[in-house]
């Protein structure tokens, strides 16, 4: 029995450094890459901006670094035409792609291919913590007004909420607001400053948007999940490139893999609010 055990042992410790030797050695660009050309829009925080202070930003910077070639930028409006006017665009003067990695796209796209996910978050519920209510699901909304209370909503055109608040009969109390304005700035984070600002009572937003500007308002909000009977679920955030950059792909996810425990520490220090990802197959194409 002590023989078996300490060979059990010595194999336990074996696969340990296998596997921490896979990335002994700083991972290499591919062949004839001398940049690490990212897609990105400059005005997108928490995500990206053009003084790179976005979680992209730096999750990108941690790549170039990791590869050892400058970080290169195309910057563009995170809206319609997004990808045909970046990873899909041909430089007339250089002959090249104008940009070949972007940061942050649903694990399931069909518009590009898609890399492992490095984190999942889901819809939030947003509203000024110094009221004298609880609110958890849109039921409890429902309730409120019921009541009496004057509660407006905020809400995103085509946000998952809607059915569930248009069930609960709150058309009248919704407030819309579009995602893709007609202009540069995606600004998605307006409707929590608008929370905060008491424009609007409670919000509807994207996790990852609620918990960075939660964070940083200097009214108190509180940010819960949206329930799976309010419609909320969990979305997976991987990285989009080409479908034919095969190895690209291979190389990029070997780079999540080596910096996952530093994505995390980032998704941490800007507030995301993580869940435990959705079964989703990885693009294989």
């Amino acid at each position: 029995m002590r023989f078996i055990t300490k060979v059990a042992v010595l194999m336990t410790i074996t696969s340990s450094l296998l596997a921490s030797s896979a990335y002994a050695d700083n991972l290499k660009p591919l062949k004839g890459q001398d940049a690490l050309r990212v897609c990105a829009d400059k005005y997108n925080l928490p995500f990206s901006n053009f003084e790179q202070e976005g979680i992209e930003n730096k999750i990108a910077e941690l790549f170039a670094k990791e590869l050892g070639i400058p970080l290169e930028y195309t910057w563009f409006p995170q809206r319609l035409g997004f990808v045909r006017n970046t990873i899909k665009k041909v430089d007339k003067e250089t002959g090249r792609y104008l940009c070949d990695l972007v940061m942050g796209v649903p694990a399931q796209y069909d518009m590009l291919a898609t890399t492992q996910s490095y984190f999942s978050s889901i819809e939030e519920i947003i509203y000024r913590s110094d009221e004298r209510y609880e609110i958890k699901t849109v039921a409890d909304i429902a309730k409120l007004v019921e009541s009496g209370k004057q509660i407006r909503i905020g809400l995103f055109d085509r946000d998952i909420a809607t059915e569930s608040l248009l069930k609960h009969g709150l058309a009248d109390n919704i407030q819309y607001y579009r995602i893709m304005p007609g202009h540069a700035r995606t600004q998605a984070g307006r409707i929590v400053e608008a929370v905060a600002s008491g424009d609007i009572d409670v919000a509807f937003a994207w996790g990852p948007i609620a918990g960075y500007l939660a964070h940083k308002s200097d009214v108190k909000l509180t940010v819960t999940p949206l329930t799976k009977e309010d419609g909320g679920m969990p979305f997976s955030i991987a990285m989009g490139v080409r479908y034919p950059d095969k190895e690209w792909k291979a190389l990029v996810n070997k780079l999540i893999d080596k910096k996952q425990d530093e994505i995390s520490a980032l998704l941490k220090e800007y507030h995301f609010p993580l869940v435990a990802a959705p079964v989703v197959k990885e693009d294989d194409d």
